[in-house]
């Protein structure tokens, strides 16, 4: 890779100009993925070991609530509300837990991203699904607008796996839902093609705007629920599609491209 400190830089860029000119077939552009900042994201081999420990340590502790669930354990609710507060205090801080915040933007990623994930996985068992309020499924929701591509990617993944399977309540449909505002050209098709895929085998009618079947409803419930506030509701892509101002993507089903007219504060500001 070239660098400003390379030897024989000019001479390097010189032969460079005439390859792309002359050859442009073996020179391969590196995309810089305006998908993620140049910070805000590590691979595996870029962890130092306090990070790696970490994510291991959520990865123990999920895997121990999983087994007791399995198990049918009773008297538990200590240590379940423990590692639940671990987990909602890493997503409402971005993956922080450092009192002096000094926890690299790259590795807070990695972090809040195992935490949601590490949800998820708990919510395909009823009596932690259970557990969830609805400000908590809120922020959970809007995991799917993370800053950081590899974040939003991987944790839509996820979901879609588990809907797929049939592993995880209906209700997470929704989370999807918020995709409609998604930068990133593939990752946005993806999504469709599984909520249009989803359409056509589950006959869920969501241009009509009857999500009975996925047990939506715009308004708060008094008693603990997984349904979305009206706060949050107004930013979601539903409403728009009710008053019709979506065009399907096929037949009489909602697609996910906003109106370019959209007031929105769904995504981040580039």
């Amino acid at each position: 890779m070239l660098a400003v400190s390379s030897d024989h830089l000019l001479s390097h860029l010189t032969g460079l100009s005439q390859l792309v000119l002359y050859a442009p077939k073996v020179v391969e552009v590196k995309k810089e993925h305006g998908k993620a900042k140049e910070d805000d994201w590590a691979e595996d081999e870029d962890l130092d070991d306090e990070c790696k420990a970490k994510l291991l340590s959520i990865k123990i502790l999920v895997n121990r609530l999983v087994a007791l669930a399995l198990s049918k354990a009773e008297h538990v609710g200590v240590e379940v509300q423990s590692v639940f507060k671990t987990l909602w205090t890493l997503i409402d801080n971005d993956g922080e837990l450092l009192p002096d915040k000094s926890t690299r933007p790259s590795y807070l990623s990695r972090l809040r991203l195992a935490a949601a994930r590490a949800i998820l996985k708990l919510a395909r068992h009823k009596v932690y699904e259970d557990m969830i309020k609805t400000e908590d499924f809120e922020k959970l929701a809007l995991t799917i607008q993370d800053p950081c591509f590899h974040v939003r990617n991987s944790f839509s993944e996820r979901l879609i796996r588990y809907l797929g399977s049939r592993r995880i309540h209906t209700r997470y449909y929704t989370m999807l839902m918020l995709v409609a505002h998604e930068p990133e050209a593939d990752l946005k098709i993806q999504v469709k093609k599984f909520l249009t895929r989803e359409a056509k085998s589950k006959k869920i009618r969501m241009y009509s705007g009857t999500l009975d079947s996925l047990a939506i409803s715009p308004a708060p419930q008094p008693t603990v629920n997984h349904v979305l506030t009206v706060r949050t509701w107004q930013y979601f892509v539903f409403p728009q599609c009710r008053r019709g101002q979506c065009s399907p993507i096929r037949d009489d089903h909602c697609t996910l491209d906003p109106p370019a007219s959209s007031p929105s504060r769904l995504f981040y500001n580039h």
